[in-house]
């Protein structure tokens, strides 16, 4: 617990050191390691990774089914 703790106060005070005292050299390494920084500012791409499978077929089922059968069938025929 102690070795755990320890780390994190070390990445901590680094950070702070590191990223608010030199921003110059944060900027230089973003540049020189873009590809790594594009993942990092992506979050890993998660959001993508999650959304574009069930994004699909929530809009293939809301078009053919919520918008045909209940909009355009069930609602509209009440009018």
């Amino acid at each position: 617990m102690g070795l755990s703790s320890g780390l994190a106060f070390a990445g901590i005070v680094l950070r702070r050191n590191f990223f608010f005292a030199t921003e110059v050299l944060s900027d230089h390494l973003a540049v020189r390691f873009a590809g790594l920084h594009r993942i990092l500012l992506n979050k890993y791409y998660v959001d993508e990774i999650y959304t574009r499978p069930s994004s699909g077929p929530i809009r293939r089922m809301s078009e053919r089914v919520l918008w045909n059968v209940v909009d355009v069938g069930i609602i509209g025929r009440r009018r």
